[in-house]
């Protein structure tokens, strides 16, 4: 008989790491513990503040409540339960680019992932670190002839701000463009193609229906996925079909997690592959800002990201548990 017990952690990163939501310090998780009396197997659920509509605190709360008649579609709970049939684990790996902050050895870092088979590099850019961006864009883009940039901009450019970017920016070395502007919409998206740009669309359970309407539109290029952020994997599956039907790539983007939620990941991102009847270069490189600590599994190599999850053990994350195991009070779930 199954018996699911939780546990919740606080995970420090090892920089701090800022987007346009909020700044990252530490990432909290709860991951499940599935003891069926022969095995027993982890799951994760993490959800992403500023992006996520639920946080730790009511997933915990909504665990625990054994009174609880109700059925709440939390996204991160939907993907990572839906896990649990999952059983045997090993060696598993997918393309990646490698996203990297811009910092004073930005140059160095990407020549040292590029001589190791790394040919895409996702780097955010604002209004505030633009000049020093495009300078190394430029440096890098002589230095490296197949090197490609994925340009992260979390909506900091209004319109006019968007077009003078635009005109700076060679478009053979950029491999897209994501969230220039603050609003997703016909207009914006039709600037970047204006400009021989590609599109990309982060994908989040608010903006569903507008990026089908888009990509019908043809407008959108690349969408990326968190999958805790959107749920069921037959929603996400079902989604990437009508991305292909219209020649737009869907890559699987990681947020910070574990070994065990980036096993998760990793086997998705093996299906939308299968899909596009191609290897896609999939965005999973964020074990890199995590605790040393909890990496020693997972590895960037030759282009890949690598989890050897046999090396996992859940004494890993025992420094960061903040709540001890307990057993799951609201059945419902199961």
């Amino acid at each position: 008989m199954e018996k699911l017990e939780i546990s919740t952690y606080k995970i420090p990163l090892e920089n701090d790491f800022i987007n346009s939501s909020h700044s990252y310090k530490y990432i909290d998780a709860i991951i499940v513990r599935n003891n069926n009396g022969k095995n027993v197997n982890y799951f994760e659920i993490s959800p992403l503040i500023g992006f996520s509509i639920e946080t730790i605190e009511m997933i915990y709360a909504y665990l625990n409540n054994k009174n609880n008649k109700d059925i709440i579609n939390f996204p991160s709970i939907s993907y990572g339960l839906e896990s649990l049939k999952l059983s045997k684990r090993k060696l598993i790996s997918a393309k990646t680019a490698v996203s990297i902050p811009i910092t004073s050895n930005l140059s160095e870092k990407i020549s040292e992932y590029y001589l190791n088979g790394f040919r895409s590099f996702k780097i955010k850019i604002s209004k505030s670190n633009l000049k020093i961006a495009l300078a190394l864009i430029n440096d890098l883009s002589k230095k490296y002839k197949k090197i490609l940039f994925r340009l992260d901009c979390n909506g900091d450019f209004n319109f006019n701000e968007s077009i003078v970017l635009l005109k700076r920016l060679e478009s053979k070395k950029i491999e897209f463009i994501e969230d220039l502007n603050k609003t997703i919409n016909e207009k914006n998206l039709s600037i970047v193609k204006k400009h021989n740009h590609k599109t990309c669309i982060d994908l989040k359970k608010s903006n569903i229906n507008i990026t089908k309407e888009l990509i019908t539109k043809k407008l959108v290029d690349y969408v990326a996925i968190k999958p805790k952020l959107i749920g069921k994997e037959n929603e996400i599956l079902d989604f990437i079909e009508i991305a292909k039907k219209y020649k737009t790539k869907v890559y699987i983007s990681s947020a910070f997690e574990t070994p065990i939620g980036l096993y998760r990941n990793i086997l998705l991102s093996k299906k939308v592959d299968k899909i596009y009847k191609s290897p896609i270069i999939h965005g999973l490189s964020t074990s890199i800002y995590l605790n040393k600590s909890i990496t020693k599994t997972m590895e960037l190599d030759s282009g890949k990201i690598k989890l050897r999850y046999g090396l996992f053990s859940i004494n890993d994350l025992k420094p960061f548990m903040i709540k001890k195991w307990e057993e799951i009070k609201n059945t419902k779930i199961i």
